[in-house]
């Protein structure tokens, strides 16, 4: 008689997903993988299923499934229900679809990222300037951005032409008084505003604003 020995492979899972990967924008994490190509045992993987997909904070906290349940089938995943400044993990695995049921592999190396607001707010829309007696009065319209947390001022150094920041970090009122100012002399304003997300984004500069200071 002959013998014919048969192997199955059914039931073997997938490898890990390789070379996953997360980049951020605002209130955003993208991460993207390279899909299994083989099974744990070395043969080529099919009926794949799709993807299972974790995160957990970094600050502690278990592994959440963000698909609920369910496979997501593309080798990307966006992640919006995060909160900019705050730090997270993550980790993928492969499925397959088996008689019905799912056979998972391994998880992917766990990549952390934390989304952050780099959208700058708008500038001030104009700076008025006023000579009197202590120096020359600024000042401008408050921000209509309801994240902006202060203001920076910027005045031209005669001597290269450049605008430079006066005063304190962050201004937090609208209005600014420059008393390092002579008689008689030529200046230029430009104010910009700041947000209060840890970037601390700040504005394009407002229209420059020219005054000769006559007190």
């Amino acid at each position: 008689d002959r013998f014919v020995s048969l192997v199955v492979h059914f039931g073997s899972p997938p490898l890990a997903p390789e070379t996953l990967e997360a980049r951020t924008e605002a209130q955003l994490v993208i991460l993207t993988w390279a899909p299994p190509d083989r099974l744990a045992d070395g043969n080529p993987l099919d009926r794949l299923a799709g993807y299972e997909i974790q995160r957990r904070p970094v600050q502690g906290g278990a592994w959440t499934d963000l698909t609920q349940g369910l496979l997501w089938p593309h080798p990307r995943y966006e992640d919006s229900s995060v909160t900019n400044g705050e730090m997270y993990e993550y980790r993928v695995r492969a499925a397959r679809e088996i008689g019905g049921g799912k056979v998972t592999g391994d998880y992917s190396r766990v990549v952390s990222a934390t989304p952050r607001d780099l959208t700058p707010p708008p500038p001030p829309v104009r700076v008025d300037a006023a000579s009197v007696k202590e120096g020359i009065r600024l000042h401008w319209p408050e921000a209509s951005a309801s994240d902006v947390a202060g203001y920076r001022v910027y005045r031209r150094d005669q001597a290269t032409g450049q605008m430079t920041k006066i005063g304190p970090e962050r201004v937090v009122e609208n209005v600014f008084l420059d008393r390092s100012v002579r008689p008689g002399g030529s200046y230029d304003y430009a104010v910009t505003a700041v947000d209060s997300t840890p970037a601390a984004n700040e504005s394009q500069p407002s229209p420059v604003v020219h005054i000769v200071h006559e007190p």
